[in-house]
């Protein structure tokens, strides 16, 4: 994965849609920033608790009847 692109982040075992800002100088760490909750956080997380999302940012469902 290349920095700054939308991925899927892994938070206490529930997928939330986040941005990849930065990769450490091994590759083995990342910056990212997601919202969970309301609240925003911007934390260095393991590279396998990423996953590049499928299309950019995740797409709101579609309304229904």
């Amino acid at each position: 994965m290349r920095a700054e692109q939308h991925v899927l982040v892994l938070v206490d075992d529930t997928e939330v849609s986040g941005l990849l800002l930065k990769w450490g100088r091994a590759g083995e760490r990342a910056l990212v920033t997601y919202e969970v909750d309301g609240r925003v956080a911007t934390l260095w997380l393991r590279a396998d608790q990423l996953r590049p999302a499928p299309d950019g940012p995740l797409a709101p469902e579609p309304l229904t009847d």
